[in-house]
């Protein structure tokens, strides 16, 4: 397997200094998450943080990436292949109704038909509980909270998107993705942190538009960040583009990156294929500027009841539902009536705030 243009069998994170091989991946094959099982998502945190290398939030810090190649176990990936069917078809039934899916969107009202990052796409939370719990997987979690220093984030955007051969040019210059999720520059202070994240749900190749990813090590020292520019072009900074690294990797992985980090979304050359990914992103509670997850057209509707009576207490905190033992639930009438618009949710929890 070739990771970041380097041979060695498992993840790779390439720079131009070195590798960090992520290792034997089944390490991170442990038992899964259920909410609302005998483990809280608390307690699935905690023991997803266990797994968490030392040597990946060290590359991370000093990239400002980190590729974990394959950390969704075989019977994750199995039951996240039949979800994203669900949603999007695969080539083979693609290609056999090309006319009725060529015109595909989505749910999205971001989707941008003609744009480089157009594609399928649908916004979280969606019409699938395994699509839902693998947007706010407890690894990806522990790992942003890690990041963070804290444990309190909260979910700033969800999307399922899928790329087909042949139906778009998806081809972009090389960015940050600060100018839609926050009102001013990104810090590099983690006290007021985003932290955007990809996961691979099918393999991808070098011709089926692999992520590229330049290391912070080629972009802070030239303050990139503060030069007026959102996008940079091949054309105005060649020498991005020949430090640049292709995130080719196995589906079941995953790439952690910074709103800092300049990277982009490449062509699919292929003439048969499909690329799809799930992104999501978690920031800290404390930074208006920065964009929540906008839930507003989502509120009421199936998908989110769905999400949430499927949902465990602090999987639903993520998304800003009160949390246990938050005020909001000291009124006895409050938690009655969220229990009558939820009469799915078990409200024992909040209940007990009840005075």
């Amino acid at each position: 397997m070739t990771v970041n243009g380097h041979q060695n069998g498992h993840a790779a994170n390439g720079a131009g200094n070195g590798v960090v091989s992520n290792g034997d991946p089944s390490r991170y094959w442990v038992k899964p998450f259920v909410p609302n099982g005998a483990e809280s998502f608390e307690d699935a945190k905690a023991r997803f943080a266990k797994l968490i290398r030392d040597e990946d939030v060290a590359h991370w810090e000093e990239h400002g990436y980190v590729i974990i190649e394959r950390f969704l176990s075989p019977q994750e990936l199995e039951k996240a292949d039949a979800a994203w069917q669900t949603h999007m078809p695969t080539w083979d039934e693609y290609i056999s109704k090309e006319v009725a899916y060529k015109s595909l969107a989505g749910t999205s009202g971001r989707h941008v038909p003609g744009s480089t990052a157009a594609g399928v796409r649908y916004d979280f939370p969606y019409a699938n509980d395994t699509l839902n719990q693998l947007a706010i997987h407890p690894f990806l979690v522990a790992f942003a909270e890690r990041l963070a220093g804290r444990d309190d984030l909260l979910m700033s955007l969800g999307h399922l998107i899928g790329k087909y051969a042949g139906n778009g040019n998806f081809e972009q210059s090389l960015h940050s993705d600060y100018s839609n999720n926050t009102l001013v520059i990104p810090s590099k202070d983690s006290t007021w942190i985003d932290i955007p994240m990809i996961t691979y749900l099918t393999d991808v190749t070098l011709d089926l538009g692999p992520t590229y990813v330049v290391s912070h090590q080629h972009t802070e020292p030239r303050k990139l960040m503060y030069d007026g520019f959102r996008h940079h072009t091949r054309e105005d900074f060649p020498e991005l583009y020949e430090v640049e690294k292709p995130a080719v990797v196995p589906a079941g992985s995953v790439i952690i990156y910074s709103m800092r980090t300049f990277h982009r979304g490449s062509a699919i050359t292929a003439k048969e294929g499909c690329r799809i990914v799930q992104f999501t992103g978690f920031h800290t509670p404390n930074a208006p500027w920065m964009a929540p997850m906008d839930h507003q057209h989502r509120m009421g509707s199936a998908e989110m009841n769905r999400f949430l009576c499927y949902a465990d207490a602090g999987q639903r905190q993520l998304i800003g539902f009160p949390p246990v033992g938050h005020a909001y639930w000291n009124d006895p009438d409050v938690v009655e009536a969220v229990g009558k618009r939820y009469p799915q949710i078990d409200m024992a929890p909040y209940r007990r705030n009840a005075k």
